[in-house]
């Protein structure tokens, strides 16, 4: 059997290529340990390169549709003749050259050279590190080693796999916050929020690290906790630090302009759910799915229309059977598809042959309510009156919805099995548990679009 010494391995690593599949370990647990914290560090870097670049196609992109936008309809001589209007052309011209040379400096020349070497050197070093690392690991369960492969692998996205070194770290190190932070990781991409944001806060309580502190107002905002999402984003001390993945969700959902519309339409939820609760009157339907129940209240107040409508169906027993045909974690999981249904024939209706007629502003993001984790919501097409019997439930905060889709409801029992729901899993049967005492009779506009 050949072998390579840790020298030889690092070049073959630098030049791109992988050592020999059958070469014995060779590396100590202190180097491999190193090996993989490297990994780890050019994997970061990789990844914030990656984001520069992007982030400059977009300046660039912008710059050049503002131009264009500008000059739109306009003529040499009328800015010639107009001073505000040429200053404000040269003002473009020059944010468009700058963003030209930022793109070039990144894009281009060195700047590429560095990103094209840097991904050939992670390409080249991943197999050859995960492949060490099981060896050693097999060799004697080091709770060290599973925990640099589980940051290795999380680092690439491959979560599932993560979850295990993740958790065999825990039980030899219950309070180590690297293992607790990557285990939290693992548990978002199961939408399972409330246990990652306890471990990510025992994290930060045992060792408070930037990266940790932004993990953690995640978790938070995904929970409707939007006032602590701010005060943990506020404990960040150098923003501009955090890794690439971190960057671009702090852009989504932890800027001061989407915090202040979650918590603004947080306290109108909170106020509507007050005076729901006094009343404890609105309409519920039961889901039982293949992962258990599911409770759903309805917003009849708000939808009076379409929650007569859902209530019409599930008392039909249209749901019954049908699989939850979309489900995209920290996203959405919806059913109601009846061409999904298991044996529909080709070319089936995606509707129950008629659309809901629209409720006044139901589509009004000044006056619906918000998409929040556990909201229920009908689907709606880009027309109006296009809403039919396919529903979602949101798993986190959702405000790309709002406007869009007509929230329904919201679950009051159940989220957890809701972020267990996979694509396939069936709605076994659905029940309407109350309803007010007054008929039901939706308003319908017409057949399928």
């Amino acid at each position: 059997m050949r072998t390579c010494t840790l020298a030889a391995a690092a070049l073959l690593v630098l030049a791109g290529a992988a050592p020999a599949q059958d070469a014995a370990p060779v590396t100590s647990r202190d180097a491999l340990l190193a090996r993989a914290r490297a990994f780890d560090e050019d994997d970061r870097r990789f990844n914030l390169l990656r984001l520069d670049l992007a982030r400059a196609q977009e300046r660039l992109q912008l710059a050049h549709e503002a131009m264009a936008g500008f000059t739109r309809g306009k003529t040499p001589a009328d800015l010639k003749k107009d001073p505000a209007l040429r200053k404000e052309a040269e003002r473009l011209a020059l944010e468009a050259q700058a963003a030209q040379e930022a793109y070039e400096a990144l894009g281009t020349g060195a700047g590429r050279a560095r990103y094209v070497s840097l991904r050939q050197r992670l390409e080249g070093a991943l197999g050859p590190l995960l492949r060490d690392l099981e060896r050693a690991i097999e060799a004697e369960d080091d709770p060290g080693l599973r925990l640099a492969r589980g940051e290795v692998l999380a680092g690439k996205g491959r979560f599932d796999d993560a979850r295990a070194d993740a958790e065999a770290a825990i039980r030899a190190r219950p309070d180590d916050p690297r293992a607790l932070t990557l285990l939290s990781m693992c548990l978002v991409t199961e939408n399972r929020f409330d246990e990652a944001e306890a471990l990510l806060a025992r994290a930060c309580e045992l060792e408070p690290t930037d990266e940790r502190r932004g993990y953690h107002a995640i978790a938070l905002y995904c929970l409707n906790r939007f006032a602590a999402a701010r005060a943990a984003r506020d404990r960040i001390a150098s923003p501009k630090q955090l890794s690439a993945a971190l960057q671009v969700r702090s852009a989504w959902w932890l800027t001061d302009g989407e915090l202040d519309r979650a918590e603004a339409a947080w306290a109108r939820e909170e106020a509507l759910r007050r005076d729901e609760a006094a009343r404890d009157d609105l309409p519920r339907v039961e889901l039982v799915t293949s992962r258990g129940a599911l409770t759903l209240e309805l917003f009849e107040d708000q939808v009076p229309n379409a929650v007569a409508g859902l209530l019409e169906l599930v008392e039909a027993g249209f749901y019954d059977g049908l699989p939850f045909s979309r489900v995209v974690p920290n996203l959405l999981a919806q059913t109601g598809d009846p061409a999904a249904r298991p044996g529909a024939p080709a070319g089936a209706r995606h509707d129950p042959g008629w659309r809901l007629e629209d409720d006044p502003g139901a589509r009004d993001p000044a006056k619906h309510r918000a998409h929040l984790r556990g909201t229920v919501s009908l689907v709606c097409e880009d027309a109006p009156h296009s809403a039919g019997s396919q529903l979602f439930v949101t798993l986190m905060p959702s405000p790309a919805f709002d406007g869009h889709h007509v929230p329904v409801g919201r679950v009051v029992d159940g989220q957890a099995v809701a972020d267990r729901l996979r694509e396939g899993d069936l709605v076994e049967r659905a029940r309407v548990v109350r309803k007010r005492d007054h008929p039901y009779a939706a308003r319908r506009a017409g057949g399928p679009r």
